[in-house]
Formats: structure tokens, sequence, C-alpha cells
């Protein structure tokens, strides 16, 4: 097997190494060109990625400092290099007017709260649609906020207001996962905190828009759907049964499944909610089956001690008795990844996913499509990219969508310390 770094500007193949002999992912080294003198350069945070006809989108926050940001799409070649076509010369950045949160205003503070960050990116025919947190502070608290370009990166004005859509949804959180129903329906997923931001811990939050950016408050209400079922919930995907829509992630990974009128749906799991207690799930997809397929990690008594756990659904909620054992996987590896930014199905059902070790380096482990460990892949089933810089990921959780799969290439993309945007790997021969 060979797997490649990419950096924005400069492709570097990378031998594989020696199998290691304590469990852990082999690893593959080599030096990461960052492009030297080339004058193009793409900074700022990549929280997304996302094939768009042989070339990659983005997507992230500039890093305008002060710990403020504007939403950002970037699109890149498939050896890594900026496309200088797209937007002003390789990205276009959004921004929303700050906002003056009254709570703290009415304390006799004034604080702006003007941190807009994207999260997921999505096609709806020729156009993209960006969805992260708006008008925040920190990511933490603000609005759910959508966006739509051109295929070159214009705003597009016909999209909400003048290309924007927001909902505040309690106290606020930013929204994680994007997806769009089959009758064109826009769902927007992620966490609302249960009281002032930061305290109290999370809840799930859904909101649904219409095709075109207006907020639809036939799903839920006013501030569309929150949901408590005890943990910290954070739903970090979307999919669809018909018109019935499902969300997954959070504390003891969790998928919910509601109606078209954002009320439980208790034919699904226990009440309508599917739960396997123990860990985070920060990836959730529909198998092709109709199976529910989560991956996260959870953590074996220490900061530094992480198994990753991967969980299989039956399409009513039911936990898969032919998947791992009794419907759960538990993969230590060498105990060090914290936790897993990507999860993708290849077309023979193999199961691939990234994972942020605690040293803030990423892995690829591979499964079968029973949830085995592929011991054939790095000798014990995990590979290790070395990246001579530090990655913002290693910050828990990341992005659940920064890992995107053409064919059978894996991409993926993170972001280094510096605030430079780099695509990690791409791997051809999975």
């Amino acid at each position: 097997m060979r797997l490649a770094l990419l950096t924005l500007f400069t492709l570097t193949a990378c031998d594989p190494g020696a199998s290691s002999t304590d469990g852990g992912p082999t690893t593959d080294a080599g030096a990461v060109v960052d492009g030297g003198a080339t004058p193009t350069r793409l900074t700022g945070t990549g929280n997304a990625v996302l094939a768009q006809h042989g070339k990659f989108l983005v997507a992230g926050g500039d890093l305008k400092g002060g710990g403020d940001s504007d939403f950002q799409v970037g699109r890149l070649f498939a050896d890594g290099g900026v496309d200088t076509s797209f937007g002003a010369n390789g990205k276009v950045t959004l921004s929303w007017p700050p906002y003056i949160n009254p709570v703290v205003a009415d304390a006799g503070f004034v604080i702006e709260q003007k941190t807009d960050t994207a999260y997921a990116l999505l096609l709806q025919g020729d156009k993209i649609v960006v969805g992260g947190t708006v008008q925040s502070q920190g990511d933490m608290s603000g609005f759910f906020g959508l966006a739509r370009f051109s295929a070159d990166g214009v705003v597009d004005p016909t999209f909400g207001t003048e290309g924007r859509a927001q909902v505040v949804l309690g106290f606020g959180g930013p929204a994680h996962a994007l997806a769009a129903r089959s009758d064109g329906k826009l769902y927007a997923a992620g966490f609302v905190t249960r009281g002032m931001p930061g305290t109290n811990g999370t809840n799930f939050g859904i909101a649904r828009f219409s095709a075109d950016g207006a907020f639809d408050p036939s799903f839920g209400g006013a501030m569309g759907v929150q949901a408590d079922f005890g943990k910290n919930e954070d739903a970090r995907g979307i999919v669809f049964q018909g018109l019935k829509v499902l969300v997954g992630g959070g504390d003891d990974f969790i998928v919910a499944r509601y109606q078209d009128d954002g009320a439980l749906d208790a034919t699904f799991g226990t009440a309508g909610v599917a739960t396997s207690p123990g860990g985070f799930a920060n990836s959730f997809k529909a198998l092709p089956s109709g199976a529910l397929l989560l991956s996260g990690s959870v953590r074996d008594g220490s900061l530094a001690s992480w198994t990753i756990k991967l969980v299989r659904y039956t399409a009513d909620g039911q936990l898969d008795a032919a998947f791992g054992t009794g419907g759960v996987v538990m993969a230590p590896f060498d105990n060090q990844q914290t936790s897993t930014f990507g999860l993708e199905v290849m077309s023979d059902g193999r199961i691939v996913i990234v994972t942020q070790a605690v040293g803030m380096f990423a892995s690829v482990a591979r499964f079968s499509a029973a949830g085995a460990v592929d011991t054939s892949f790095g000798g014990a089933g995990i590979r290790q990219l070395e990246v001579p810089l530090p990655l913002l990921a290693g910050m828990y959780p990341p992005s659940a969508n920064q890992v995107t799969l053409v064919g059978n290439t894996l991409y993926a993309i993170n972001t280094n310390t510096t605030g430079q945007v780099f695509v990690l790997f791409r791997s051809t021969a999975l």
C-alpha cells in the first residue's frame, strides 16, 4: 500500500513503514513540502471537504484575527494546488453582522458575537450550500447559519437574505451537519446549550429550511427540534428514510428518528431513540442496506487512553447482531486514538475511518463490512500519517466532515496550528 501526503501546493509520496510490534499504527514517514515560494496561499481552518467535478471544496473559517472569523470556502485541485479561478484567488468568504447578546448586555457587558465558521458542505445541483455557526462567540453560541454560492464561488443572493439563512435555537450553538432531503428541504443539525453558553451540557438541535433558505417552523416549531437524552448531545450527521429524518452522534452513540413534523418516531429504537452507552460518536452514516453506522471513541479511564468504537444499528434502531459483538466494535489499537474525524464506506462494504491521536497525528484504520479489524492494512489495521506540524484537530472532538471518498480514493483535510489549511493525504490503495 502507498499513502501520499498532500499539502495545498505539493504532493509528496511516502513509502509505507514496517509494521509495528505493539499493535499500534504503522508509521508512514516523509517530508512534507509546503509549497516554498508558491505565491497563492489559502489560510484558515479546514472543517469540511467535498468533491466537485474532480476538484475539492474546503469549508471552514478565515481566521481573520482576534478570535473572529467569517465563513470561508476554497477550492483545490486533486493534487492539492489552489484553484485560483474559484471565488477571489481560490476562495470566497462571507460574514454576518455582529450580534449583541442581550443577556450579557443586561448584565452590564456588551459583547459582539461575530465568529462565523463553516462545518459542513452540500452540493445542491450546481450550487454550493455551506452550514455552520454564525454570530457566535468562540463557535459555542449564536445561530445555525447556512449560505449558498454559485459553482465558482459567487454568493447567491436568491438564497435566504442576500445569500444567508439563519435561526437561533434555545441559547444557541453550532450546526455541525447539513443534508438535503429528496424533496429539496435542507436540514442543519448540531447542538444547543441547555442554559447560558458553557453550562449544563448540550442538546441535539435540528432546524429545517426550504431549498431556497427560508426557515421552516413546521418542523418542531419556532426553535426547531431540541432533544435532551440526559448526556451532552451533539448531532454529527443526518440521514433520511423517506420523509423521516435521523440524526446521530453525541454521548452514548445516539440515533434519534423524527417524523415530518419534528416529533420523535416511537416505532424506532426505544421510544424513538437508539443508544449504545459509552463514548462519543463523531460520525454517522446510512449504509446501502439501510443499516446505520456510527464511529467515535470511548475513554479507557485516563485522558491518554482511548478505544475506537463503531456501532451499527438496523434500519429500525436495534443493535445489529451481525456486526462486531452485538452490534458494537471496540478497537483499542495503541489506545492513543482520541477521536475519529471521518467515516467512509468503500464500494465493497469495507469501513474506513480517519482518527486523531494524542500526539495530534492522523491515522487511517480499516475494518471489514462485518466490523472486524482488517489486519492486512498496515499490519494492525491502522496506518499513521506523520505530519511535521501540530494539528488543530487535536482538540476533541474535531469536525465530522473532514474526509471524503471518491471511488476508493480517500481524501482528508485538517488544519495545522499556524492556521494554514492542509489536505493531509490521499490514499490511492485503500
